[in-house]
């Protein structure tokens, strides 16, 4: 359900505001740090989960066309999956 926000919203120009952009783009970041981790106690790490956020942020980072933050959220979700 955390993609929801995004996926809905994402290509409706105007409907969120500045701030409530961020905040779901920021929402992605977070969830992309803490399921690339493999933390045996706090039992997050979803390589799956990661690729879900990263392509969501990596589609956001293309269109600001930030290409370094595309990287490293592909790579961030590619190293989940190496982990693996």
């Amino acid at each position: 359900m955390w993609g929801a926000p995004f996926d809905y919203f994402y290509d409706k120009k105007g409907v969120l505001t500045p701030a409530q952009s961020a905040r779901v783009v920021s929402d992605l970041e977070d969830i992309l740090k803490r399921v690339t981790v493999p933390d045996p106690d706090k039992k997050e790490f979803d390589p799956f989960a990661a690729q879900a956020a990263a392509e969501r942020l990596a589609q956001h980072y293309r269109s600001q066309g930030a290409k370094p933050e595309v990287e490293r959220v592909v790579k961030s979700y590619g190293g989940a999956f190496e982990f693996i």
